[in-house]
C-alpha cells in the first residue's frame, strides 16, 4: 500500500535526523505551520477582500479592515509608505505557509544594504526611469493580484507542503481528485506567476548593471555585443534573460524555471490524465515535425507552483524595497531640492 505525502515525509525526517530532538521540532514547527494554513484557508475571502482593497482608491478603508484582520490597532496613515508596510504585514501572515521561513526577511535586510553601495545618481535615475514608464507600479499591482489565487490552489498544494519538509521526489498521487477542469486554473496560475518572475528579472538585471558597471542599461558583453538597455532586455524571452544577469546579486531558484513546461502551457501543448495523475507536455508542440512529449506526475507540477510562488513573493521583497527607497529616499531628496 502506498503511502500518503504525509506520512513519507515524516518517516523521512525520523530517518535521516540523527538528533531525535531536531526532528522532533521541525515536526513541531511544520505542524504549526499547517495550523495556520487551516485559519488562512477559513480566510481566504477576507484576504482576498482586503488585496482588492488595497489596489482601489478607499486606503483609509483598506487600514481599517487590514487592522481588523491582523488584530493591531489601525494605522491611520494614508502616506504610500505607510500603506505599503500593512499590506506586507497582511501578506506575511496570510501567506505564511506557503513561504520559506525567514527567506523575505534576509532579502529585506540585504537590500538598503545593496542600493547604499550604488551610485546614487545612477541609482535615481534607474528609479525616476521605473516610476515615470509605469513599469514598478504596474508590476507591483500584478504581483500582487496573483496572491490570492494561490488560495486556490491550498488543497493540492497540501502534499506538497507536507514533503517541503524533505524535498522528497513527488512519485506518489496526492488523495485530493483534481479535475481537468481544476488542473486548468492550476496550470494557468503557474504561467501567471512565471510571467510575472520574467517581469520581476528587469528590476533584477538593472542593479546588478549597477553594481558591477554602474549604470541600469549597461550589460556584460555576451558574444561580441551587449544590449544597449533594459528596455531591450526586457523585450528578451525568459529562456534569454539569463545570460545577462552575470554574477547575479540575486540567487536565483533554478528549480522554479521549467521553460519547456511554460512554453507547453502558454501555447496549450499540454494534457492531463485525471486518473494516473500524469502531465504529458509538448515543449516543442507546432511544429511540422512530431513533438517529442514529456511528463511529470501532478504532485512533481506542485511542487514546481509552490517554488514558483515562493520566488516571486522573494522578489516582491526587492520591489518593496524598491518603493520604499522611493518614498522614502528619492522623493523627499527631490521634493527638499526642489526639483
Amino acid at each position: 500500500m502506498g503511502e500518503t505525502p504525509y506520512l513519507m515525509a515524516f518517516e523521512e525526517v525520523e530517518k535521516n535526523s540523527e538528533d531525535h530532538v531536531v526532528a522532533q521540532r521541525k515536526m513541531h514547527d511544520f505542524t504549526m505551520k499547517l495550523d495556520i494554513l487551516n485559519e488562512m484557508h477559513e480566510k481566504a475571502d477576507e484576504v482576498r477582500r482586503l488585496i482588492n482593497l488595497y489596489s482601489g482608491k478607499n486606503k483609509q478603508l483598506f487600514q481599517l479592515r487590514a487592522s481588523q484582520f491582523l488584530e493591531k490597532p489601525e494605522n491611520k496613515s494614508l502616506l504610500p509608505q505607510d500603506v505599503n508596510a500593512t499590506l506586507y504585514l497582511v501578506i506575511a501572515k496570510a501567506f505564511f505557509p506557503f513561504t520559506v521561513f525567514g527567506q523575505g526577511k534576509e532579502i529585506s535586510s540585504a537590500m538598503p544594504r545593496l542600493m547604499n553601495g550604488l551610485d546614487q545618481d545612477k541609482l535615481d535615475e534607474f528609479v525616476l526611469s521605473l516610476e515615470q514608464s509605469s513599469f514598478l507600479p504596474t508590476l507591483h499591482r500584478d504581483c500582487i493580484k496573483l496572491y490570492p489565487r494561490i488560495f486556490y490552489a491550498e488543497l493540492p498544494l497540501r502534499p506538497a507542503l507536507f514533503l517541503d519538509m524533505t524535498r522528497h521526489a513527488g512519485t506518489e498521487k496526492v488523495a485530493t481528485k483534481i479535475s481537468s477542469q481544476d488542473f486548468l486554473t492550476l496550470k494557468d496560475l503557474y504561467k501567471d506567476i512565471i510571467e510575472v518572475v520574467n517581469r520581476q528579472l528587469v528590476l533584477v538585471a538593472g542593479l546588478n548593471n549597477l553594481q558591477h558597471r554602474g549604470g541600469a542599461d549597461s550589460f556584460k558583453a555576451i558574444d561580441g555585443g551587449s544590449l544597449s538597455s533594459l528596455r531591450k532586455f526586457s523585450e528578451k524571452t525568459l529562456s534569454n534573460k539569463f545570460k545577462y544577469l552575470d554574477d547575479c546579486w540575486f540567487n536565483l531558484s533554478g528549480e522554479v524555471f521549467n521553460l519547456g513546461l511554460r512554453n507547453a502551457i502558454a501555447h496549450n501543448n499540454i494534457d492531463y490524465d485525471v486518473s494516473s495523475q500524469v502531465i504529458t507536455y509538448y515543449p516543442e508542440g507546432g511544429r511540422l515535425e512530431e513533438p517529442i512529449a514529456r511528463k511529470m506526475v501532478f504532485l512533481d507540477f506542485m511542487q514546481l507552483l509552490l517554488d514558483s510562488f515562493r520566488e516571486m513573493h522573494n522578489l516582491n521583497h526587492v520591489m518593496k524595497s524598491i518603493l520604499y527607497y522611493k518614498y522614502l529616499v528619492y522623493d523627499r531628496r527631490y521634493s527638499s531640492s526642489g526639483d
